[in-house]
């Protein structure tokens, strides 16, 4: 009898396994979406805890590339520092690894640049808007939702100051 629970135990642990290499094998995941995918389906937290180490061991999590791949992934999406430091840290990333990834991006003029990238897809919307007030209220609530610092959502409001200055009249 002793035998048989062990059995169930070895076969819990290769079907947690199992699991755990089926989400791997659709999208990368951070060790902490890996374990909550796995609680949420009822496997034990010791077999959960063997499973994360045993492919920690066999690099099929890295928290680190995990970050570094997330991160630019966003970037490309046109998302700010705030917001993806946000996500990050909800994925349970070590905030010092997220905090070296935000400060590069921050402190370059790639967080501008790509600021100015989403205010380009967004301006005909902001066109639409029958007041400057309006547009420049629309703009920064659109850049800040975007996760984008204040700073490089004033340097693209001072170089586009005519645009949003201009009367619906105007176009």
């Amino acid at each position: 009898m002793h035998q048989h629970k062990n059995k169930n135990v070895t076969s819990s642990y290769e079907s947690c396994f199992s699991k755990a290499l089926s989400f791997l094998g659709k999208r990368d995941l951070s060790s902490f979406e890996l374990e909550m995918k796995l609680k949420k389906q009822g496997f034990r937290t010791e077999h959960i805890n063997l499973v994360i180490l045993k492919c920690v061991e066999f690099d099929y999590i890295n928290d680190k590339k995990f970050a570094e791949n997330f991160f630019n992934y966003q970037k490309k999406k046109l998302y700010g520092p705030i917001k993806i430091k946000s996500d990050l840290l909800m994925k349970k990333i070590d905030a010092d690894l997220v905090e070296n990834l935000i400060t590069l991006y921050s402190e370059s003029d790639e967080e501008f640049v790509n600021a100015e990238k989403f205010f380009l897809k967004i301006k005909y919307k902001l066109e639409k808007k029958d007041s400057p007030q309006k547009r420049i209220q629309s703009f920064f609530s659109s850049i800040s939702q975007r996760g984008f610092s204040k700073t490089a959502a004033y340097r693209i409001y001072e170089k586009y100051l005519k645009f949003f200055n201009k009367k619906y009249d105007d176009y």
